[in-house]
């Protein structure tokens, strides 16, 4: 028995399948004694509070209750599968598509790995400012601790320093985008880390490059070496009721088990699609389909530097992620 540390709910879509499930989303919940008598215990002991008739038709808001009872409701209409166990099991998703097809409503308990890519760049960044930091305060980074030099008066400004700040502060063209490598220190080799800046700012450019914006969720049924299911958690929706950006600090990269609910999006191309050259119509006009194609054929030369799953894996449309936690042996009260 374990409690669910929910860091993700898509509210609006589970408000929309519900919709449908329930013929209208109800807003509140008054049966509340009902509730009291499955669950096998008085609720009043927890809220502290002394009951009255009233308390019977407590208004409450669905919110946070709504998916737990979508969930269990779509299973039992046999409209929600449980396919952890088949897809850790099976020493080869060859035949993916006898286990799963695009478009079902599944939940998926396996261990994964959380990645914020703003957040890892940010971090990247944070650590070699540090380390700058570090070096000009003496500290080398191999035990050694070099004195202080005295902090020196700034000399009075030149012309030429003068004019450049006139400069500075002069209309000029629209400036250019800033990403988060342009914030890495001037220096070529990061001090203290004895790290190039180019190679710091080329893991940066990979990081969001290959990974858009907002968190991502890949988990792993059959190892790290194993096909991955992917997932995109959209920031705005009920995402921990909190910033993204906290994932990293609070869950950090690690393994963990994870549990997704959510709708198969879809499956990784095994085969690239045949090469397109021509994307027009013997008429001259451009085939919008074949243009479709030729793109499609392309993306599928960067396996892995897009966010497309890659075969035999899939994509899931997360409806809830959670994780167990207050594990209670079975038994035990």
């Amino acid at each position: 028995m374990f409690l669910r540390e929910y860091i993700y709910v898509d509210v609006d879509r589970v408000s929309g399948l519900a919709g449908q499930l329930y013929d209208g989303i109800p807003e509140k919940a008054i049966n509340v004694a009902g509730r009291r008598k499955r669950a096998g215990f008085d609720l009043k002991v927890l809220s502290g509070s002394a009951e009255v008739g009233a308390e019977e038709q407590t208004e409450r808001n669905l919110a946070d209750g709504l998916f737990k009872d979508l969930e269990a409701d779509l299973e039992t209409l046999g409209m929600l599968s449980d396919l952890s166990t088949e897809l850790a099991e099976s020493e080869t998703w060859n035949s993916i598509e006898d286990i799963a097809r695009a478009g079902q409503i599944v939940r998926i308990t396996s261990p994964g790995t959380l990645f914020h890519p703003k957040q890892i760049s940010d971090a990247i960044v944070g650590i070699a400012t540090a380390a700058v930091g570090l070096h000009g305060m003496g500290i080398t980074g191999n035990g050694e601790v070099k004195p202080v030099k005295p902090i020196v008066p700034p000399k009075a400004k030149t012309p030429a320093q003068k004019k450049a700040e006139r400069d500075a502060r002069s209309p000029r063209a629209p400036a250019q985008p800033i990403y988060p490598e342009d914030y890495l220190p001037a220096e070529e080799i990061i001090p203290v880390m004895g790290t190039e800046r180019t190679q710091l700012a080329g893991l940066i450019r990979i990081t969001r490059g290959v990974f858009q914006d907002g968190a991502h969720l890949m988990l792993r049924p059959l190892g790290a070496e194993g096909p991955i299911i992917s997932t995109r958690l959209e920031a705005g929706r009920r995402f921990m009721d909190s910033s993204p950006e906290i994932l990293f600090s609070r869950y950090g990269l690690a393994e963990q088990e994870w549990t997704v609910v959510g709708i198969i999006g879809q499956f990784g191309s095994r085969i690239a699609p045949a090469a397109v050259v021509d994307v027009t119509d013997p008429d001259g006009s451009v085939n919008r389909g074949k243009f479709v194609d030729l793109v499609g054929n392309f993306l599928a030369t960067s396996r892995g530097m897009v966010d497309l799953p890659s075969a035999p894996g899939f994509s899931l449309i997360p409806l809830a992620v959670y994780r167990g936690i207050g594990y209670v042996e079975d038994g035990e009260s």
